[in-house]
C-alpha cells in the first residue's frame, strides 16, 4: 500500500489507514526530491492522464530513484493521492489568506466566495475528477480530505464575518461551513463539466451562495444598534 512520509512525524499511516512500519524522518534533501516528484507528476497527470504516465518516467524527468519513489508513494496511485492532498492544502492555505472585506454580512461572505470560486482551481478539478474515479481508495477519500483540510478554515471566516456584521447563525458555524464547502464544491464540479459555466454567471453564483447561507443567519439584539441586512450586499 502506499505511504505517505512526513517530515514532522517518524510514523505515519498508508492510504487505507492502517500503521505503516517505522519510518525515518526525511532530510531536506529527501524533502526536496520528494518535493520535485509530486510537481513533476502533476504536470504529467495533467498532459498525458494517469494512465500515460509511469513512475519510471516521473523518475527520469525529477531525478531520484524508483527505490525513492516506492517509499515516498508506494505505488503510481499513491503518488496520485500524494498530488491530490499537496494540491488540496495549497488550496487551504489560500483560502486561509483571503482577506474579507464589506459593510455587511453580505457583502463580506460575497468577497469571500468570489475570491474562492476566482482561484481558477478547474484545471486540477478537472484532473482529480476524471482521473480520480479510476482509483477506488481516492474515490473513497477526496471528499472527506478536501472537506478535512478547508473546514476549520471556512469556520473561522464565518466566525468573523458574523461577528464583524452584529449577527449569529442559528446552528453550530462549523455545521454552516461544511454547507457553504458543498455549494462552492458543487459549483466549481459545474464548471469542470461547462468551462463556459462560471465564466458566464460569476454574480449569480456568488449572489445565490450568499443567499444560502443568510438564511443560518439571526441578527444579534442591541438597543440602538442597526443590524446588517443579508444577503444583498454580496454583489458590487
Amino acid at each position: 500500500m502506499p505511504r505517505n512520509i512526513s517530515r514532522e512525524t517518524s510514523r505515519t499511516k498508508n492510504t487505507a489507514g492502517a500503521p505503516s512500519p517505522e519510518t525515518p524522518v526525511l532530510r531536506p534533501r529527501g524533502v526536496r526530491r520528494r518535493r520535485l516528484m509530486l510537481d513533476t507528476a502533476l504536470r504529467l497527470f495533467r498532459e498525458k492522464g494517469m494512465d500515460g504516465v509511469t513512475l519510471a518516467e516521473v523518475v527520469r524527468l525529477s531525478g531520484g530513484s524508483l527505490a525513492s519513489a516506492y517509499k515516498f508513494f508506494g505505488s503510481k496511485e499513491g503518488l496520485f493521492l500524494a498530488v491530490f492532498e499537496r494540491t488540496i492544502a495549497d488550496v487551504a492555505r489560500r483560502c486561509a489568506k483571503i482577506e474579507v472585506r464589506g459593510a455587511d454580512f453580505g457583502q463580506r461572505l460575497g468577497s469571500f466566495v468570489r475570491a474562492i470560486l476566482e482561484m481558477k482551481v478547474e484545471r486540477s478539478a478537472r484532473l482529480f475528477l476524471s482521473e480520480g474515479i479510476k482509483i477506488e481508495l481516492f474515490r473513497n477519500r477526496v471528499l472527506p480530505t478536501f472537506e478535512k483540510s478547508v473546514l476549520p478554515i471556512f469556520t473561522s471566516k464565518l466566525e468573523e464575518i458574523a461577528a464583524a456584521s452584529s449577527v449569529r447563525f442559528r446552528f453550530p458555524a462549523a455545521d454552516v461551513a461544511l454547507v457553504l464547502i458543498r455549494l462552492l464544491r458543487g459549483t466549481i464540479v459545474e464548471a469542470v463539466c461547462d468551462p463556459d459555466f462560471y465564466v458566464n454567471c460569476p454574480d449569480r453564483d456568488t449572489l445565490l451562495t450568499v443567499t444560502a447561507i443568510s438564511s443560518f443567519l439571526e441578527p444579534i439584539p442591541s438597543v440602538g444598534r442597526r443590524t446588517s441586512s443579508v444577503p444583498h450586499g454580496g454583489m458590487k
